[in-house]
């Protein structure tokens, strides 16, 4: 399939709105995801 990478300008408008946050590797395998509260 495709990959498509993105980033964010500022940290503060990602954790507010993403209920969940990937954590990857160099290769961009998904290792683990971090759940936000706010």
């Amino acid at each position: 399939g495709d990959l498509v990478c993105l980033g964010i300008s500022h940290p503060c408008t990602a954790f507010d709105k993403w209920s969940v946050i990937p954590v990857v590797e160099d290769d961009y395998t998904v290792t683990e995801l971090l759940r936000t509260y706010f």
